[in-house]
């Protein structure tokens, strides 16, 4: 469980350390950005590094599982923890074409980490095993109206085993998400 408090720390600790750094006036009016999600169930920040730089963190649960006979929903509820920094590379040109970009809203290139606690779920589950991933991606991301969110990402990752020998198994997949949500502020 130690190992696990120490990713946890990081994880949470990443994005603050960030936040430390000398910021000019313009970077000091970005606020964060609260938004709850209702597909993935999840409660998300994202905080503004620079005009194009920001950190999504977000925790929920994993409501569905994926194996070789299709996709159990409701198999179990995996809680799980992400810290996704991003490049947003088209702000100005979307600002010249009078397009919103609050609520961060672009095209970005991030890098996906997500820290999976598969073994909190139904104990005697086959693959209860804690997995953390990390993987490039590229993504888009709007606020649709004044309040509704939507975040569509596409990337491939690497994924480890916390609870077995480092290079043991180290699977690898596409990374595909979908974000559906509203904001709070």
């Amino acid at each position: 469980m130690k190992r696990y408090s120490t990713t946890i720390l990081l994880l949470v600790l990443f994005p603050i350390l960030l936040l430390a750094q000398q910021k000019t006036e313009n970077e000091r009016n970005q606020s964060p950005s609260f938004r709850i999600n209702a597909y993935p169930i999840e409660v998300e920040m994202e905080l503004a590094i620079s005009k194009s730089i920001s950190v999504m963190n977000a925790a929920g649960f994993n409501l569905f599982e994926e194996g070789i006979s299709g996709i159990d929903i409701l198999k179990d509820s995996n809680p799980y923890i992400q810290v996704f920094p991003r490049y947003y590379y088209n702000l100005d040109k979307r600002s010249k074409e009078n397009k919103t970009i609050s609520g961060f809203s672009g095209n970005y290139i991030g890098l996906y980490t997500l820290l999976d606690l598969q073994g909190v779920g139904e104990p005697n589950y086959i693959n209860n095993q804690n997995e953390f991933w990390i993987g490039p991606t590229w993504g888009i991301q709007r606020k649709i109206s004044d309040v509704a969110h939507l975040d569509l990402f596409l990337g491939y990752g690497l994924g480890w085993y916390l609870d077995e020998p480092f290079f043991s198994g180290m699977p690898s997949s596409p990374l595909i998400g979908l974000k559906v949500g509203i904001y709070l502020n």
